[in-house]
């Protein structure tokens, strides 16, 4: 082997070693200045178109008796029937549950209609299920909207109760023991309904306005 064979081939070595730092360099430098683009946040979902006053005038529907808020199990009072238009169906919107709130005066129509109410408590209550049992009569004098309290032996378990909907089995039309409020409630109020034998307890309530 040449003697200067080993000098060539240190060189060599030193000669890449030299460019891979370089290139390690470049590389981080465009790194830095071309960031990866982060991942977009999943779009948050929105809530159900609803229509303008104007717009509902415009539909197939019956005018609102009265304010109608979100969740309202549409019943006998809560339209005049004799405000439909020609294309309008009674059994499209009777006995289903609002989806957009209306005002008494605006029109109600069948696609701002669900089948079944669909319930959020605000940020820090959570949805509870009150039985009707004790006054069948509430499955139609509440509503979404409402008050209730709960009592258990002459005393109050808990008062001031928001309604979010009153629900009942397919098929069944209030007044009915099988009907149940679905409340917002406080995480203590929760607890304390959840200690109660809800079968046996007596609800109050306000009618919803």
């Amino acid at each position: 082997m040449d003697a200067d064979e080993p000098d060539l081939l240190s060189s060599f070595r030193t000669t890449v070693l030299g460019l891979w730092v370089i290139l390690v360099a470049s590389g981080a430098l465009w790194i830095h200045y071309h960031p990866r683009p982060s991942v977009p946040d999943a779009p948050k979902p929105t809530s159900a178109s609803c229509q303008s006053a104007e717009d509902r005038m415009r539909l197939p529907g019956f005018l609102a008796r009265r304010d109608l808020p979100v969740n309202t199990w549409i019943s006998v009072d809560d339209l005049d029937w004799a405000s439909g238009t020609a294309a309008a169906r009674r059994d499209s919107v009777e006995w289903r549950y609002s989806k957009c709130p209306v005002k008494a005066g605006e029109r109600f129509f069948p696609d701002e209609t669900r089948t079944a109410p669909l319930v959020a408590p605000a940020t820090g209550l959570l949805a509870h299920r009150v039985p009707l049992a004790s006054d069948p009569r509430l499955s139609e004098t509440a509503d979404a909207g409402s008050m209730i309290d709960v009592w258990q032996g002459g005393s109050a378990m808990v008062r001031g109760l928001a309604v979010l909907a009153i629900y009942c089995p397919p098929g069944t039309r209030p007044p009915s023991a099988d009907c149940e409020a679905l409340v917002a409630a406080s995480p203590s109020d929760a607890l304390r309904l959840e200690k109660t034998d809800l079968s046996t307890a007596k609800v109050t309530a306000l009618a919803a306005p």
